[in-house]
C-alpha cells in the first residue's frame, strides 16, 4: 500500500484551497472569474478593447475633475476595495499562491483582465460608448446604481476574489496567460509597479481613498465598476 504524504505547507494549501471552493462566497467569485479560465478565441483582439478602455479612462479622469458625483463614484469604489482582504483571506492568499505574488498586483491584473473580456464582448462598438457618455453626463443615477451593485456583493468579495485568483493563476495556464497579459497592458495606465506599489499590512490600501493620487487607482476602479454593470 502506498501512502501519499504532503509537507505541512502543502497540506495547508490544499485545505485552504478546498475551503475557498466551499465558501458561501464562492459562487459570486467564480461567476466573476470563470470567463478568464477559458482559452481566448483565436479571433479575439484585446488591443481594441484596451484602446477603448484608454479612451474611457481619459473621459472619466476629465469628468472626475469637473463633476463631484463622478469623483464621489471613484471614492465609493475605492472605499469598497480598500476594505479587503481581511486577515483570514490574506492568510489564504499567501497559502495558495504559487509564487511570490503580491495582492495588489494580482488584484489589478484580475479586474483589468475581466474588463478587457467585458469590452471584447460588446456587440456594438457605438452603443457602448454612447451608454458611457450618458452615464458620465448623468452621474447621479449612475452613482446610485453603482452603490446598489457594490452593496449586492458579499462583504468579503475582494478578499475571496484575490485568494481565488492567485490560486487559479497557479492551476490554469489560460487564466495565468490572461492575467499576465492584462498586467502588461495595465502598466501603460499605472506606470511601472515600483512607481505606485508599497508594502503594507493592508495591501489594497495602496488603491484606497487616501491614495487616489496613485496612478493605478483610477484605472483599477474603473475596471471593477465597468464589470459590475454586466
Amino acid at each position: 500500500m502506498t501512502v501519499v504524504t504532503t509537507r505541512p505547507s502543502e497540506r495547508g494549501r490544499l485545505i485552504t484551497r478546498y475551503s475557498l471552493t466551499t465558501s458561501p462566497l464562492y459562487p459570486a467569485v467564480h461567476g466573476y472569474l470563470a470567463p478568464l479560465g477559458m482559452p481566448a478565441s483565436p479571433t479575439t483582439d484585446e488591443q481594441e478593447p484596451d484602446r477603448f478602455f484608454g479612451r474611457m479612462l481619459s473621459a472619466v479622469r476629465r469628468e472626475t475633475r469637473r463633476y463631484e458625483p463622478v469623483a464621489e463614484a471613484l471614492h465609493t469604489v475605492a472605499a469598497f476595495v480598500e476594505r479587503g482582504p481581511g486577515e483570514e483571506y490574506l492568510t489564504a492568499f499567501y497559502r495558495v499562491r504559487p509564487a511570490e505574488e503580491d495582492p495588489a498586483l494580482v488584484y489589478v491584473s484580475t479586474v483589468y483582465a475581466r474588463a478587457l473580456f467585458h469590452l471584447a464582448r460588446q456587440p456594438d462598438t457605438e452603443t457602448f460608448p454612447q451608454n458611457m457618455r450618458r452615464l458620465l453626463s448623468e452621474p447621479v443615477p449612475a452613482l446610485a446604481r453603482l452603490r446598489e451593485l457594490l452593496g449586492a456583493l458579499p462583504e468579503d468579495f475582494v478578499g475571496h476574489l484575490l485568494a481565488e485568483a492567485v490560486a487559479r493563476r497557479g492551476e490554469n495556464p489560460f487564466f495565468r496567460e490572461r492575467l499576465d497579459h492584462a498586467r502588461e497592458l495595465f502598466e501603460q495606465y499605472s506606470g511601472p509597479t515600483v512607481s505606485w506599489w508599497t508594502a503594507d499590512a493592508r495591501p489594497l490600501s495602496v488603491l484606497g481613498t487616501g491614495r487616489l493620487d496613485n496612478p493605478a487607482a483610477l484605472p483599477a476602479h474603473l475596471a471593477l465598476a465597468m464589470t459590475l454593470y454586466e
